[in-house]
């Protein structure tokens, strides 16, 4: 994914986490002082009291989404689908727990209390389905620009940062990794990759000595990727 798009999607997850969180605590608020407050005649306090500990584990569940929100800002594209996922699998049911459970006829006086509740959740999934998407969509283009970029670097260096090269791609690391560790595998370069230095080792003169097999190779899968989308 183009690295500036997951950092815009990144500032959209927090500004609708922070939504949330706010939406969350003013309705956790609101039924502690109608419960509290001895002037409200409350005839449903049973059904409050049953939902404040729902509000207040919602709140919790929440911070998954929050972490989910920073990693697009380390180019890291899984991890982000892997926190909002554990946070909206919390989340959502917890919201939907009281409307299932709980008799109607409890429920429905705090409807238009609760349904507006999902709208975020809704606006977060969405992030979430985008990014599914867009990570199992091939993008033949974008791997054109890493596989000529990954070809001119390692006849230059002998070892190559993962997250520079993701800045230079303007690309996410994953996206990256999984180009170059096919690249490696089908023995269209010659490299290996570090997870502890989260680096690629180059051999630079096994890839000088055959970069005409190995362009030949990109050219290649130019043809067979690329030349099908025009």
């Amino acid at each position: 994914m183009n690295s500036e798009l997951l950092k815009w999607i990144g500032v959209m997850n927090f500004f609708s986490f922070i939504a949330l969180f706010i939406q969350l605590s003013f309705s956790y608020m609101f039924k502690m002082y109608l419960i509290f407050n001895p002037d409200i005649e409350e005839t449903n306090v049973e059904a409050y009291a049953f939902l404040m500990p729902l509000f207040f584990l919602l709140i919790i569940e929440l911070f998954p989404i929050a972490i989910a929100s920073i990693f697009p800002f380390f180019l890291n594209l899984n991890k982000t689908i892997l926190f909002e996922s554990i946070g909206l699998s919390f989340l959502v049911p917890t919201m939907v727990f009281p409307l299932v459970l709980l008799p109607y006829e409890l429920v429905s006086p705090y409807l238009d209390e609760i349904l507006p509740n999902f709208i975020f959740p809704s606006i977060l999934f969405g992030i979430l389905i985008f990014l599914i998407i867009f990570k199992i969509k091939p993008h033949y283009r974008v791997q054109a620009i890493v596989r000529k970029t990954i070809l001119s670097i390692s006849t230059k260096y002998s070892d190559f940062k993962l997250s520079k090269l993701a800045k230079l791609c303007s690309v996410d690391k994953d996206f990256i990794k999984s180009v170059v560790k096919k690249m490696i595998q089908k023995n269209e370069i010659y490299a290996e990759y570090f997870n502890n230095t989260q680096k690629f080792a180059f051999n630079i003169k096994a890839n000088v000595e055959e970069i005409d097999k190995l362009m030949a190779l990109y050219e290649a899968w130019e043809i067979e990727h690329i030349g099908k989308q025009l």
